[in-house]
């Protein structure tokens, strides 16, 4: 393999230093677009979820031979309500800049997809920050539709909340 060529694999365990890197990466840029996710903060915590996406077979990595390149996370719902469908979660999908455009994102969503699918999920969701347009288009591109809404209300400065 070149180190143009990108190929898609499963990461190993001790690649978990380049994906926290790379996670960083993603959680620094989502702050331009009103992202509340502390950056170094969880530097920890997201070390411990991807280590458990590589037991458990819930991520997908490009690389070319000297790097991670980009990376998907994602999981099938489990919670305490019974739902109508079998739902699968793209939890973070992140390209770096120098690869985005030339299907990387589309290769990894695709492989997240099949794996979701091959665990028997019947619809997948994920979130985009409101204001990343560039998300929301890649999204839609590969036929993701708007389900939810997510309204935020900071209230530091709210008249209203203050009882003014």
């Amino acid at each position: 393999m070149s180190d143009n060529e990108i190929n898609y694999s499963r990461p190993e365990i001790d690649e978990i230093g380049q994906l926290v890197s790379l996670w960083m990466r993603l959680a620094d840029g989502q702050r331009k677009f009103g992202s509340d996710v502390s950056v170094t903060e969880n530097r920890t915590q997201i070390q411990d979820v991807i280590a458990q996406h590589i037991v458990d077979d819930q991520i997908w990595v490009a690389r070319t031979d000297s790097q991670i390149i980009g990376f998907v996370l994602y999981t099938t719902e489990e919670g305490y309500y019974v739902l109508s469908e079998a739902r699968g979660i793209i939890r973070d999908l992140y390209v770096k800049q120098d690869y985005r455009s030339q299907g990387v994102g589309s290769h990894l969503l695709d492989r997240a997809e099949m794996s979701l699918s091959g665990a028997g999920v019947t619809v997948i969701i994920l979130d985009s920050m409101a204001d990343n347009s560039a998300a929301r288009d890649f999204y839609q591109s590969h036929d993701y539709t708007v389900h939810r809404v997510t309204y935020r209300k900071d209230i530091e400065n709210d008249t209203h909340s203050k009882g003014e």
